[in-house]
């Protein structure tokens, strides 16, 4: 039900926005995640984004993704999926996009015995997207998606987006 809420909130704050800033962007990332939990675990993914500028500062973004490895050293542990909504917020510099993010992650990680923990928390990072050619973008990031109850989750990655 969570997720199901998250998703509807997201698909709402990027809908409903000014005809004025109707800059729209997708993307995809590949992410090298480390999973904390008594020890650690890191594992890589993949998630794909999209978002919306509510102003030339401000962005709403919604993401999608999961784990397309499993750490075999510390029990198989990986993520299974990642849903979250998040605002970039950022100052714009020749090419170069630098910006904070803020959102909420919902987050579902699994176990070599098949089990899973899925749980949600606020997440935040920072990171820069690069503008190589008109409409197409760079971008790295690290975020912490997921950090209480003794767990973490941290992730650098490196994508793509386009404008639309």
């Amino acid at each position: 039900m969570k997720s199901v809420t998250l998703l509807f909130t997201a698909l709402l704050l990027i809908a409903f926005q000014p005809p004025v800033f109707a800059d729209r962007y997708a993307g995809l990332s590949y992410s090298q995640s480390r999973i904390g939990f008594q020890d650690s675990a890191n594992v890589g993914g993949i998630y794909a984004k999209l978002g919306q500028s509510w102003s030339e500062n401000i962005q709403a973004e919604l993401r999608l993704g999961g784990g397309l490895e499993n750490d075999d050293g510390f029990g198989e542990l990986g993520i299974e999926s990642l849903i979250g909504t998040y605002f970039r917020i950022g100052l714009e510099a020749d090419d170069f996009y630098p910006h904070l993010l803020l959102g909420y992650t919902q987050i579902d990680l699994e176990t070599r015995f098949g089990s899973t923990g899925s749980d949600s928390d606020i997440s935040y990072g920072l990171g820069t997207d690069y503008e190589f050619k008109e409409d197409w973008k760079i971008n790295l990031e690290y975020i912490v998606y997921y950090d209480k109850d003794n767990v973490d989750v941290k992730s650098l990655s490196l994508g793509f987006s386009y404008d639309f």
